[in-house]
């Protein structure tokens, strides 16, 4: 299975204006990951998740209390890590091979949907803020 991601695209800049791509892509794909995470932390902010059901919850809140939804063993969201292409002006934030990763972002097969991966209307805001400010740190 592919890894599940969310990308930020850039339209190709054909001319160094003297910033530094890497920099700025590896800022926006850390954002990215820290995006994600707190989307399975707040358990879908402006996407509320379904519950779980009463037979699993039961079962998990014995067998692993405290847990939230999609924190099971935290492979889902430790596998979400930073990917870039500076050739192509690309900041990801994408999990691992994980074949369960997009099941549970667009749900089936008896598997309500629980999307983690998008950015939050404040997400939009501060992204904007970030790349404005590395902008004017730049210059």
């Amino acid at each position: 299975m592919e890894p599940f991601f969310i990308n930020i695209f850039f339209k190709p800049i054909e001319i160094d204006f003297g910033y530094d791509k890497f920099r700025l892509l590896m800022l926006i794909a850390d954002f990215l990951v820290e995006q994600m995470q707190m989307n399975i932390d707040m358990e879908g902010p402006e996407r509320a998740w379904p519950p779980l059901s009463e037979k699993y919850a039961r079962w998990k809140m014995k067998n692993y209390p405290g847990k939230g939804m999609l924190r099971l063993t935290d492979a889902l969201y430790h596998s979400i890590h930073p990917d870039i292409d500076a050739a192509q002006m690309i900041a990801a934030a994408e999990t691992g091979d994980l074949p369960y990763a997009e099941l549970h972002e667009e749900g089936g097969a008896n598997v309500p949907a629980r999307p983690y991966a998008y950015l939050t209307s404040r997400g939009e805001s501060e992204l904007s803020m970030l790349v404005e400010n590395f902008f004017e740190s730049e210059w």
